[in-house]
């Protein structure tokens, strides 16, 4: 698979450097499964999973504001790699009131490593970056309640408890290596049906996540000096992007969960489900936010992301490292000691800071609704649904000298409404659905003359399957099956996304990846051979 794009790496303007960038990837992957009956009550699980991602590129470095243009081209490719091993024994330990007591335990193995050349500055990193990450998890399923026990309100109650704990190590041939420790995450959730046809449900649960290997790999990143109006003053900016702070941190996560299941005994192919979510960040791994606004005509509203150079030893360790991809200005740094103590006895340098970090906030809440119907046709088993996402709250501070910004309905982040309907009809060995997805419109603050308003978007999906063997397709569990997939049926262009002079945005041009592709018709034809 061949992928050609083009990249733009300095916001402002639009003359800037910028590269062209060509590549293919090859991908291996393969998957190994195995299930025992040890007793009748308990089963062991083994499975074995590898992933390998190899990419090569050639990357053309085009600077059209030097006199004359100059282009030059740099070899470059990346090998991505992961081994998943886990076994499992899970099973029944006895009998409860409300049904039998389940349980799980399991050991993991994580593999991973990563080695190539930034797609931008063509550094080759500074050998494999690797990390081992061993878990253990047990987890037990308890029916406490049952119906039989005839306690009001109360027809059946059960209770979820589960924990998992992970020890990583670097294992990594680069000279500097990052230790992130082990964890401890604990999940409890509770099921309860006051009445028949209704359920309540409920759920807390911690997480914890190191940073990717990509990220601390600061070969990946890159450096720009440049000049520019900041605030509407002629300066010079020292851009930091692509790759991790020296002092990023593993982030953590509280999630809360409570929903609400109706199915009515009158109707039982009828289903409504909704849940209340909560996701509490701690130390989040992002870039700095913005919140839709321009760092570069707002630099005051923006602290965490267009500051004034703390000191010349910050500019200095800055400029050391990752390598300096080009300098507009005429100051020579290729002493970084000395560059820096020049940047920073000027009155007119900033820097923008577009690192990894860990941010101080980033809290989200939302509803997820989903409904459907089953009914008997004449024609076959149709079933009808729709399933909508409604983010209440999404918010972000990277410290505590940034303003709480709001990280949705704005390009490069969520919309706050989103959907999916369908209808599916089952016929014997025939099956097919029809998808309608739906993104809410949503604002631009950064065009280049004025709010755009970002038009809404709605494309249709069709899937087909057929089974060979002529087995029914709503209960066969092996056969030969044909299947037709078709991705935006009618071709629905992306909604337009205005950038150009005077814009910060980090998008491809013309649209927002983050709620759209353009990628139009999408055909995909296959066949499935099961046992």
């Amino acid at each position: 698979m061949k992928n050609n794009y083009s990249i733009l790496l300095s916001p402002v303007p639009a003359a800037h450097t910028f590269t062209h960038y060509t590549s293919q990837t090859d991908q291996i992957f393969g998957a190994l499964a195995a299930e025992y009956e040890v007793t009748g009550d308990l089963t062991a699980d083994f499975s074995a999973a590898y992933s390998e991602v190899d990419v090569d590129g050639l990357a053309t470095l085009v600077e059209p504001n030097l006199v004359p243009p100059t282009a030059t081209n740099a070899d470059l490719g990346t090998r991505n790699s992961q081994l998943d091993v886990m076994a499992k024994l899970g099973g029944t330990l006895f009998a409860l009131p409300g049904g039998d007591l389940q349980f799980s335990v399991g050991l993991s193995v994580l593999e991973e490593e990563y080695k190539g050349r930034s797609p931008i500055t063509s550094i080759q990193s500074a050998g494999s970056l690797g990390r081992r990450s061993t878990s253990a998890f047990a987890e037990i399923w308890a029916p406490l309640i049952g119906p039989e026990q005839q306690i009001p309100f109360v027809k059946a109650f059960a209770l979820s408890l589960a924990a998992r704990y992970t020890d990583y190590e670097d294992t990594s041939e680069a000279a500097v290596r990052r230790d992130f420790g082990d964890s401890t995450d604990p999940k409890i959730a509770f099921a309860w049906e006051p009445v028949e046809s209704l359920r309540v449900r409920g759920s807390y649960g911690s997480s914890f996540r190191t940073p990717s290997l990509t990220q601390l790999d600061n070969t990946g990143g890159l450096h720009y000096l440049t000049t520019t109006a900041i605030g509407g003053q002629p300066s010079i900016y020292l851009g930091l992007t692509g790759y991790a702070d020296a002092d990023l941190a593993p982030e953590t996560a509280d999630t809360y969960t409570f929903g609400l299941d109706f199915q009515p005994l009158w109707d039982e192919g009828l289903r409504i489900a909704a849940t209340y979510y909560s996701i509490n960040y701690t130390d989040r791994i992002e870039v700095a936010p913005t919140g839709g606004l321009n760092p570069f005509t707002s630099p005051n509203l923006l602290p965490d992301v267009m500051y004034r150079p703390p000191s010349a030893a910050f500019l200095e360790e800055a400029l050391r490292a990752t390598r300096l991809l080009f300098n507009t200005t005429g100051i020579n740094v290729t002493d970084p000691a000395a560059g820096a103590g020049a940047l920073f006895a000027r009155s007119d340098v900033w820097v923008y800071d577009r690192r990894f970090k860990n941010l101080a906030l980033s809290s989200q809440e939302g509803i997820d609704f989903n409904a459907s119907k089953r009914l008997s046709t004449d024609w076959g088993d149709l079933n009808l649904g729709a399933n909508v996402t409604h983010i209440l709250k999404y918010e972000k501070r990277r410290s505590s000298a940034g303003a709480v910004l709001p990280a949705t309905d704005v390009p490069g982040q969520p919309a706050n409404w989103r959907g999916r309907a369908f209808g599916s009809l089952t016929t014997g060995a025939f099956n097919g659905t029809l998808s309608v997805n739906y993104v809410d419109d949503y604002s631009n603050p950064q065009a280049p003359v004025g709010l755009q308003q970002i038009d809404s978007w709605t494309t249709v999906d069709l899937a087909l399957t057929y089974d060979l063997d002529g087995a029914e397709a709503s209960t066969a569990k092996s056969g030969t099956r044909l299947s037709l997939s078709v991705q935006n049926l009618f071709n629905e262009d992306p909604p337009e996304v205005r950038t150009g002079a005077g814009s910060n945005l980090f998008l491809p041009v013309g649209f927002d990846p983050s709620n759209a592709n353009p990628l139009g018709t999408l055909v995909v034809l296959g066949i499935t051979k099961t046992w």
